[in-house]
């Protein structure tokens, strides 16, 4: 009598040779994990009460949410909007999709302070040893130079990308310089961030972090609004600027400088022309989230949205 064997192996399992054709059976792939949630704003400590939205770059991704210090299961609450922290809270958020594995959980800290932060010194200094100016516009202390920072405030290392090619496409933080060229303007204009850096929420000095879309707002309310913003908060003069930096007269003191950015593509472009910074506030779109840009030829400041991979200045606020 012919007997016919199965031959199983990890891969696949073969028929041939049990008198009809061969059929291979392909093993079954690893489930992705759906993407960790991301809070906007970022953890930190706050003087006012905030609107924290959570988002995940997962397709049909549904988020279960806790305030209450437990980690979210899918018997917890679901996000649909905008949740108001009006007092110190801990938010844990988990994406749950179709054909994902549960994301990691998200944490986010919010402590909001009954009274306003104590006046800093004169300077902040970054964990690189980088000093910055300190400025006070209206109730809010501002620093008044580019973040040029290597590490977070941890001291972990923000990785260096010195390559358009290697730029273009990131999902992680990194930081270049325009055109990739440090010795030509990374002193002058510091580093350019992509926005998983800011979400990181420790690319600037302990006790202070990237401001939310809502406090870059209080700043250009503090200086006749977005129409005419830009003029008291620019730097003056056609050195750095291309002619003829419009209304520029920089009273406030925080000194905007036009750094340019890169794109998603790693592409640099505008410097001279525009300053270009975070917020930490997400966009309107998945991968999108909110900058502020001061023109060399307009007095107003321009808001729009901005893939995450890009890379762009940074300016820190006092906690």
């Amino acid at each position: 009598m012919r007997r016919c064997v199965l031959a199983i192996v990890l891969t696949a399992v073969n028929l041939a040779g049990c008198g009809g054709s061969t059929a291979t059976i392909p093993a079954t792939a690893a489930t992705p994990n759906a993407a960790t949630p991301a809070f906007s704003p970022v953890s930190g400590t706050f003087t006012a009460p905030q609107s924290v939205t959570i988002s995940d770059s997962t397709t049909g991704a549904v988020i279960y949410y806790t305030t209450n210090g437990s980690a979210p299961t899918t018997s917890s609450s679901i996000y649909s909007t905008a949740i108001s922290v009006s007092s110190t809270t801990t938010i844990e958020a988990m994406a749950v999709a179709s054909g994902y594995t549960n994301s990691a959980v998200a944490i986010g800290n919010f402590t909001i302070s009954s009274s306003p932060a104590p006046a800093p010194a004169s300077t902040v200094a970054d964990v690189d040893g980088n000093a910055y100016g300190v400025i006070l516009i209206g109730t809010q202390y501002w620093t008044q130079q580019n973040l040029k920072t290597t590490h977070f405030n941890d001291h972990s290392a923000i990785p260096l990308v010195a390559d358009a090619a290697t730029w273009g496409g990131l999902t992680t933080p990194a930081y270049g310089y325009y055109n990739f060229d440090e010795a030509d303007n990374g002193p002058t204009y510091g580093a350019l961030y992509n926005w998983y850096a800011v979400n990181s929420g420790k690319l600037c000095p302990a006790g202070w972090h990237v401001p939310s879309s809502d406090e870059w707002q209080t700043l250009f309310t503090y200086e006749g609004g977005m129409n005419v913003a830009a003029g008291p908060l620019k730097s003056t003069g056609t050195t750095l600027w291309e002619s003829p930096n419009t209304a520029a007269t920089n009273v406030s003191g925080f000194t905007a400088l036009p750094g340019g950015g890169i794109d998603g593509d790693g592409s640099s472009g505008h410097i001279t022309q525009f300053g270009k910074f975070w917020s930490s506030t997400v966009g309107d779109a998945t991968e999108l989230a909110i900058p502020y840009y001061f023109p060399y030829d307009n007095q107003g400041v321009g808001g729009d949205n901005y893939p995450y991979q890009g890379g762009l200045s940074i300016r820190c606020l006092q906690n």
